[in-house]
């Protein structure tokens, strides 16, 4: 998508959808293969798929604020069709612990458990997507302080966590935008860069 189509699915999505719809469903639903997708994921997919207004903002973020990543790495991706935004403008990493079954040119996919990754996050662009702070687990050794370490040196973070989590990263980055959500104060959206 180019930025201007951003802009307008952007717009678009925020009068008619908000949350409890995906438009990137319709746009992707047929490059994914259903076949191994357990029941529970493949009953909510076209409601609930990737909060892709937050994806919208970051790329929106990015432009005004000049930040111009070779990629993203994109941590707790779930079925990963956010990256269809990514696709004409920058190289897409997505990560997640089930394995992912969509076929995108420019999209790479990761079956792994955070923070046991293969790659490097160290000056990265990231996001972490209510993913990180909402799904830790101890049993897997994924503590706030485990995810504080691991994302402190990312170039750029753009984050819905915990406000312990985004709060104890600020003080590993120069800059900090909250986006406006009234309905996530809980798990804020913020980004945080040097």
């Amino acid at each position: 998508m180019t930025i201007e189509e951003i802009k307008s699915a952007h717009m678009i999505y925020n009068d008619h959808y908000h949350r409890n719809h995906s438009r990137l469903y319709e746009l992707t639903k047929d490059l994914i293969d259903w076949s191994e997708y357990p029941d529970e994921e493949k009953a909510f997919v076209d409601e609930f798929v990737c909060f892709e207004d937050d994806y919208y903002n970051y790329i929106l973020h990015m432009e005004r604020n000049n930040i111009i990543p070779k990629q993203v790495v994109d941590i707790g991706c779930q079925l990963g069709v956010q990256a269809f935004i990514f696709r004409d403008l920058i190289a897409y990493i997505g990560i997640d612990s089930y394995p992912i079954r969509l076929k995108l040119a420019g999209a790479t996919f990761l079956n792994e458990m955070f923070p046991n990754l293969s790659i490097s996050l160290e000056n990265k662009t990231v996001i972490s997507n209510m993913s990180l702070g909402y799904f830790n687990s101890e049993k897997f050794g994924v503590t706030d302080s485990v995810i504080i370490d691991n994302l402190k040196n990312c170039k750029t973070l753009y984050i819905a966590s915990t406000w312990n989590i985004i709060n104890s990263l600020r003080d590993y980055y120069k800059h900090f935008e909250q986006f406006k959500d009234d309905m996530m104060d809980e798990f804020p959206r913020v980004c945080l860069w040097n």
